[in-house]
């Protein structure tokens, strides 16, 4: 148990360091894709759900930890964590790729929507104008990068899936 919990840890640590090293750098709609999100609910659609919800807080943890002042990942991400545990458990319950895809447009939105609520009482409290960049052509690009992100990581899974699990699950 405490093994797997730290294998988990680094493995997220790993994964936000790509995330916010690599793939930030990468040109304009590439360096939208959100690779923790993603990973999140993969966890979600292919293992258990409760896992899926830990790393999405865990990562939200982090990434508040090492990300910049201001930003409420933690919030956004255990708020999705929680939606995707309902939805998974009610409304995506069969595991086809438009199950998956669904459940990830949907916590990816309720992230979306918590930030730019987080972000928009920041901004009153101190004085500024509020913008409505939730309804921006970046949000509808970063769901885009993400969907086809959760689209190639489903295909390659499921084409690779005999040799993950036997090289990761089976053990003997």
């Amino acid at each position: 148990m405490i093994i797997r919990s730290i294998s988990l840890f680094l493995a997220l640590f790993a994964v936000v360091l790509i995330e916010d090293g690599f793939i930030s750098s990468l040109p304009y709609p590439l360096s939208l894709t959100p690779l923790v999100f993603v990973l999140g609910v993969l966890l979600y659609h292919f293992t258990r759900p409760s896992l899926g919800c830990v790393w999405l807080i865990a990562a939200g943890a982090l990434l508040d930890f090492i990300g910049l002042p201001g930003s409420s990942h933690l919030l956004a991400y255990a708020t999705a964590g929680l939606v995707g545990l309902f939805l998974d458990r009610r409304v995506f319950t069969n595991h086809s790729l438009y199950a998956m895809i669904g459940l990830g447009a949907s916590m990816w939105t309720v992230s979306s929507l918590i930030e730019e609520i987080w972000m928009a009482v920041r901004q009153a409290m101190i004085g500024r104008p509020l913008s409505l960049a939730f309804f921006s052509e970046i949000f509808w690009t970063r769901l885009f990068v993400f969907s086809l992100a959760l689209l190639v990581a489903f295909m390659l899974i499921r084409r690779f899936s005999t040799f993950i699990k036997r090289q990761f699950l089976l053990r003997g």
